[in-house]
């Protein structure tokens, strides 16, 4: 998983990380996780609940998915960018800018990547991305779809873009029954 900026992901619930410059919230130490918006947010919160898996997973039990330190250990490399929230909270351009926020934080995403030597090393087949709303990561798909996202559907995105050979359909959150145990 990338230690992408805050800005990405828990940046855009408020959470600021403390001076000292750490990426992500401290999970580990009993502290609360910033907390997902409600409402229609939820349906499409498959992106914080596997980060927050990922973040705890340095012990998970064999055959769960882990956070490895060296990326060349990894079977894939997670892209942890709330873009669904990013699109519900932002795809707006607020005055005076031109630009959305949602937008910026897609053109930064994509410009991040192609940079790291991860995504040149597989051309991003081997990248997760999650893209659950159906019009998240709508100015990014076209240079990220070698990638496998995760997604609610494939109903808004082309065939080169998104399909069933490469991609995961995952449910919305209220559609799921909760497994226990």
């Amino acid at each position: 998983m990338y230690d992408v900026p805050p800005e990405f992901h828990f940046g855009l619930l408020g959470w600021a990380p403390p001076a000292g410059g750490e990426v992500w919230p401290d999970i580990r130490s009993g502290a609360a996780p910033p907390r997902y918006p409600g409402g229609l947010n939820q349906q499409h919160s498959v992106e914080y609940w596997l980060t927050l898996d990922l973040l705890s997973s340095s012990s998970a039990p064999c055959g769960y998915a882990v956070r490895v330190a060296d990326s060349r250990d990894a079977d894939v490399v997670f892209v942890p960018f709330f873009a669904s929230l990013s699109y519900n909270r932002h795809s707006r351009a607020v005055p005076p800018e031109k630009v959305s926020r949602d937008k910026v934080l897609q053109e930064k995403i994509v410009r991040y990547l192609m940079a790291q030597p991860e995504w040149k090393r597989s051309g991003g087949a081997d990248h997760v991305i999650v893209a659950h709303h159906p019009n998240s990561l709508l100015h990014a798909r076209a240079a990220l779809f070698p990638a496998v996202f995760v997604l609610s559907d494939f109903g808004r995105y082309h065939s080169r873009v998104a399909r069933l050979e490469k991609d995961v359909i995952a449910p919305y959150k209220h559609m799921a029954k909760t497994f226990v145990n």
